[in-house]
């Protein structure tokens, strides 16, 4: 079910929070039952946690309605290492291997509409060159800032942010707080390979660390230099 701005749901959201009707720009999961609100973070196990949990509604809610949340809702989102989210993106998006999903332009229409180019002889070397060039309000969903999503004002936008590096952990404390035992399942596997395996040297990590410096900072992420 779509949540477009003037839903049922975004009224009484804005009716709990008190705000006033502006255009929605996060991209969210809401279980009411639950009451539980979940900020879409890309490659951050989305698959997995929206599998998770039955009967989700999915759309767009703005910053404040979700920032002035009753207490009895539990907003959370998750957080992933850059360097690995900028390689699980590739893999998806832009590797030889993604060259079957790339048929169905669907599925890279964000890179096209951002005017990214997605090639199939494209290295991961390459799509960093490009992506790290483009700034949060030029670039594609999967390639945004993770702070540009749920930092506001120097502050998270939801009262709960786990890592996917410790998610099994992080979503039994989720589960804890909101009340509920409901088991993550593991959706899109990826292939296990080691992240820092497609960084051939140190300068390939720093263009990746000076475009996601607010990440890393915030989020207090580091490369594993040990691996390179």
């Amino acid at each position: 079910m779509l949540i477009k701005p003037r839903s049922k749901f975004a009224k009484k959201l804005r009716k709990l929070t008190g705000s006033t009707p502006r255009q929605p720009d996060t991209r969210i999961a809401v279980w009411e039952s639950c009451k539980l609100l979940y900020v879409r973070n890309p490659k951050c196990a989305n698959s997995s946690i929206i599998g998770s949990i039955k009967d989700a509604q999915l759309g767009r809610a703005d910053r404040a309605d979700i920032i002035n949340l009753s207490s009895e809702w539990t907003s959370f989102s998750f957080v992933r290492n850059p360097w690995a989210r900028l390689v699980s993106t590739y893999q998806d998006k832009a590797s030889p291997e993604s060259a079957a999903w790339r048929a169905d332009r669907l599925h890279i229409q964000g890179f096209l509409d951002a005017g990214i180019p997605i090639d199939t002889e494209m290295t991961f070397a390459d799509f960093c060159e490009v992506v790290c060039n483009l700034p949060d309000d030029a670039t594609e969903k999967h390639l945004r800032s993770q702070t540009s999503v749920l930092i506001h004002r120097g502050s998270p936008i939801v009262s709960y942010i786990g890592r996917v590096e410790n998610i099994k952990e992080d979503w039994r404390t989720l589960m804890a707080r909101a009340g509920l035992n409901i088991e993550l399942l593991h959706l899109n596997k990826s292939g296990g390979e080691h992240y820092s395996r497609y960084y051939r040297d140190k300068a390939l990590v720093k263009i990746v660390a000076d475009r996601y410096a607010d990440d890393i900072r915030i989020f207090n992420y580091d490369f594993d230099m040990a691996k390179l």
